[in-house]
């Protein structure tokens, strides 16, 4: 049996980059890694179920319907060895919510890649990452929540950033959305003394600005945001530890 497995680069990176931020904040223990593959397991559960619902193709059915119910088993245990270390970790759950229906309206309506519902899965995603400080038994302090701001921006550029290579190609009200977008990330972290903030957020708007107007393979599309996150994730690294 062959399991179902999201292409989304974005989403990928969006679970390994918030989730581990706040856990390097909060230093590394091990029920971080449990509650880490329970998360990715519940995204893998949502992600099938969510396709399960929007196929028609019965061979496809079949095979998102096997991968849904071992992802959920999955997460269920590892949710609740989870919430063994700290019960907490359902505040950040319900947290979500509220976006996950914004989700749910778009994807009911058709309409998931909505920059809207792209911004309240980057939502989703920063928030899910405050469980690794509640897994290490750490509060949420002031410095976790803006790492999840942080996150949220970076990751909001990405979105917008990506449209403009792929659907919205053509607009150029998104060029200049983005390209605005990126040079306030660059600028306000300047403004305030934050250089290595602004360091971090870069690259997003030199690639914004270079690959205007080039017809770009989806993949290399990808590859380029993975190596974008990578150098973000780095540099917050470093600014966390400075």
């Amino acid at each position: 049996m062959k399991l179902s497995v999201p292409k989304q680069h974005g989403a990928w990176a969006m679970l390994f980059v918030p989730y581990w931020l706040e856990a390097s904040a909060a230093h590394f223990t091990w029920p971080q890694f449990v509650t880490f593959f329970a998360w990715v397991s519940l995204y893998l559960s949502v992600y099938t179920g969510f396709s399960l619902l929007k196929t028609n193709n019965q061979t496809k059915k079949k095979q998102y319907k096997q991968s849904f119910l071992i992802y959920s088993a999955i997460a269920f245990v590892l949710i609740v060895c989870s919430l063994l270390s700290n019960w907490l970790i359902l505040l950040v759950g319900c947290c979500m919510l509220p976006f996950f229906c914004i989700n749910i309206y778009y994807a009911k309506r058709k309409n998931e890649r909505s920059l809207v519902n792209d911004i309240a899965a980057v939502c989703i995603f920063s928030i899910g990452g405050l469980a690794a400080c509640l897994s290490a038994n750490s509060s949420i302090d002031r410095q976790a929540l803006e790492i999840a701001v942080l996150n949220v921006l970076f990751f909001v550029g990405t979105a917008l950033y990506v449209k403009t290579m792929i659907r919205k190609r053509k607009s150029l009200s998104y060029h200049y959305l983005s390209w605005i977008y990126h040079f306030l990330m660059v600028l306000l972290p300047v403004l305030g003394g934050n250089f290595l903030i602004a360091l971090a957020f870069f690259p997003g708007l030199l690639r914004s600005l270079i690959m205007y107007g080039k017809s770009v393979k989806i993949l290399t599309i990808g590859i380029i945001e993975i190596i974008n996150a990578a150098f973000f994730f780095i540099i917050l690294l470093i600014a966390i530890h400075a």
